[in-house]
């Protein structure tokens, strides 16, 4: 939820059902206090990279919150998205990044694939723009890392067999 007038009053509600009212909600001014360790914050709710302008800090949003407290990346949206839409690019986005895309190209291919299977009306920017990269870009994991580690402990282990050979070989 977006607090134009104050932008460390802006939250995300976890849930509605709460007798406190801010147990359930993390608001901007929380996350300066937190250390995060995460590659990558995805905030695919209305307005999650809108904040109020502060000369000499910038935009104070929720993806500013996020970046302060530690995320390497982020994904945000600039204006209130589409529910239908966003589970389409959202559930391709994610597919793309386990596939070992970079962040940048994985929405981006997220988008373009979402444009491929709308209707005109359903085309237009506002349904698939509002998704914006920011910070770290780099792909998530490498999907065939184990095969580097297979080849390079395999070159380890033939290193060592050649050298106890000769080892042996030259004490005889």
């Amino acid at each position: 939820m977006l607090n134009s007038e104050a932008s460390d009053y802006s939250y995300v509600a976890f849930t509605s059902i709460s007798p406190h009212i801010d147990d359930n909600r993390l608001y901007v001014r929380d996350l300066y206090n937190l250390r995060l360790n995460a590659a990558m914050v995805v905030l695919s709710a209305c307005e999650t990279a809108l904040g109020r302008l502060q000369r000499g800090e910038g935009i104070i949003s929720l993806s500013r919150g996020f970046a302060y407290a530690g995320a390497q990346s982020i994904v945000a949206t600039l204006w209130a998205v589409n529910d239908t839409a966003t589970t389409c690019i959202m559930r391709d986005f994610y597919r793309n990044l386990k596939s070992g895309q970079p962040k940048d190209e994985a929405l981006r291919d997220a988008k373009l694939h979402y444009l491929d299977g709308q209707q005109a009306a359903l085309s237009a920017p506002f349904f698939w723009a509002a998704f914006t990269p920011i910070g770290n870009m780099e792909p998530l994991y490498e999907p065939r890392q184990w095969l580097r580690w297979g080849i390079a402990a395999a070159l380890l282990v033939a290193a060592i067999c050649v050298w106890r050979f000769r080892r042996t070989k030259s004490k005889q």
